[in-house]
C-alpha cells in the first residue's frame, strides 16, 4: 500500500500577506480616523474621507475569512498524521500566546479594575464579558477570543469529516447562520462579538481550502471568485431595498455579514487564482505585505495608541481645534499609523519571532515523514 503525502506546511502564498496589511489597515484606519474624529465643519473631500473610514470595520471580517481558509488548508494538509492535534495547537501557541499574554500584561496593569476582564481573557472569553456584567477595557480582543474558540473544535472537525462532508458543513453554515442571527437579533440585544454570529467567515475560508483541496490546483477553481461574486449581487439586488446594508434592521443584521464574507472569499480566491502575477504585485510586494507581516502584533497593540497622541497633541491644541479641524485629525492618524507601526515591529521582531523560530525546533512529527515517501 502506498504512502500518502503529508506536507508539514502548505505553501506560501505572498499575496495573503497583501490581504492581511488591508485588513489591519482598515480597522486601524477605522479606529484612529473615522471613530474619534467629527467631519461636520470637514471639506468635502477629507468628509468623503471619513465616511469610507465608516466601513474599516470589515477588516476583521476579512481576517476570519483568511483565518478559515489558512487553518483548514494547513489541516487537511497534516490530516492522518499521528501528531495531527499536537502539532497544530503547539504551532498555534507559539503564534498567538506570547503577544497574547504580554498583552493580558500590559492591560492588568495599565487600566485600573481590569482584573475580571483579564481573568476571563486568560480563557478566551473576552468576547463573552458583556453577558456577565464585566466591563471590556481592551475591546480588540473580542475578535482573538472568537478565533481561538473556533480553534477549540474546528480540527476534531476537519480529523473526522470527509472533505466532501466538510464542505457540506461549510455550506450549511453559510445557509443556517443568517438564520441563527435573526433567533438571537429577535431575543437579545445587539451582540456582534459572538462565534455564533461570525462562524460562516471561518466557514466560507474553510470551504476555499476544501475545495482547492479536492482539486490540488488553485487555478483549476478559476471560476471560484465569480460564484462568490454572484451570490454577493444575488443577495445585494434582492435584499438592497429591505434593509440590507444597516444592522438596525433584520435583514441586514441576517444577511449584511454574509455579504461581507463573500465578498471577502471572492477577493482571497482571486488573489489565489492570480497568484503571481505582476498586477496583483500590490498585495505581495511593497506596503500592504509589509503592514500584514506586522498584523497580529499591529492588532493587539493598537488600541491605547490613540488616546496617548491625544494627550500629546491636547498640549498644542484648543478642545474646539482638536474636535473639529480636519488637519488635526488627519495629523493624529498619520501618528497613530506611525506610532503603531514602529512598535508592532519591534513586538514581531523581539516577541514574535524567537518563539516562532520554535516551530522548526519540533520533534519528527509523522506528516513530516511521510513527506520524504514517494504518495500516490
Amino acid at each position: 500500500m502506498t504512502s500518502k503525502h503529508f506536507p508539514s506546511k502548505p505553501d506560501h502564498i505572498p499575496e495573503l500577506d497583501g490581504l492581511r496589511g488591508l485588513a489591519i489597515l482598515a480597522v486601524l484606519f477605522y479606529h484612529f480616523f473615522w471613530f474619534p474624529s467629527d467631519p461636520t465643519h470637514w471639506p468635502k473631500f477629507f468628509s468623503l474621507l471619513w465616511k469610507l473610514g465608516q466601513i474599516g470595520w470589515v477588516g476583521v471580517n476579512l481576517f476570519f475569512v483568511l483565518s478559515g481558509f489558512l487553518i483548514t488548508r494547513i489541516l487537511l494538509a497534516q490530516k492522518g498524521s499521528h501528531s495531527f492535534f499536537k502539532d497544530f495547537y503547539w504551532r498555534r501557541a507559539l503564534r498567538i500566546l506570547p503577544l497574547y499574554f504580554l498583552t493580558l500584561l500590559f492591560i492588568g496593569f495599565y487600566y485600573p479594575s481590569s482584573g475580571p476582564f483579564v481573568l476571563f481573557s486568560l480563557f478566551f472569553l473576552s468576547n463573552a464579558v458583556e453577558l456577565w456584567g464585566v466591563y471590556s477595557p481592551y475591546q480588540p480582543l473580542w475578535s482573538l477570543a472568537v478565533e481561538e474558540q473556533f480553534y477549540l473544535f474546528w480540527p476534531w472537525m476537519v480529523s473526522k469529516l470527509s472533505t466532501r462532508h466538510l464542505k457540506m458543513l461549510c455550506w450549511g453554515a453559510l445557509c443556517l447562520e443568517p438564520v441563527a442571527r435573526y433567533f438571537y437579533f429577535m431575543n437579545h440585544p445587539p451582540n456582534y462579538w459572538l462565534l455564533l454570529i461570525n462562524f460562516d467567515g471561518f466557514a466560507i475560508g474553510a470551504l476555499l481550502a476544501a475545495e482547492l483541496k479536492t482539486d490540488r490546483s488553485a487555478k483549476s477553481r478559476w471560476p471560484t471568485y465569480f460564484q462568490y461574486l454572484g451570490l454577493t449581487v444575488l443577495l445585494c439586488f434582492c435584499l438592497f431595498k429591505l434593509g440590507l446594508f444597516t444592522r438596525t434592521r433584520v435583514v441586514g443584521e441576517m444577511f449584511l455579514p454574509t455579504v461581507i464574507y463573500l465578498m471577502s472569499a471572492s477577493l482571497l480566491s482571486f488573489c489565489i487564482h492570480f497568484k503571481g502575477s505582476k498586477w496583483l504585485s500590490i498585495f505581495s510586494k511593497g506596503t500592504l505585505p509589509s503592514w500584514g507581516k506586522l498584523s497580529y502584533a499591529a492588532y493587539l497593540c493598537h488600541y491605547p495608541i490613540n488616546g496617548w497622541i491625544e494627550q500629546v497633541l491636547s498640549h498644542h491644541y484648543t478642545l474646539k481645534e482638536y474636535n473639529y479641524l480636519w488637519s488635526v485629525s488627519l495629523l493624529r492618524t498619520i501618528l497613530c499609523f506611525g506610532t503603531t507601526y514602529g512598535l508592532s515591529w519591534g513586538l514581531h521582531r523581539f516577541v514574535e519571532l524567537p518563539f516562532l523560530r520554535l516551530k522548526d525546533r519540533l520533534p519528527k512529527c509523522d506528516f513530516i515523514g511521510r513527506a520524504a515517501r514517494t504518495h500516490d
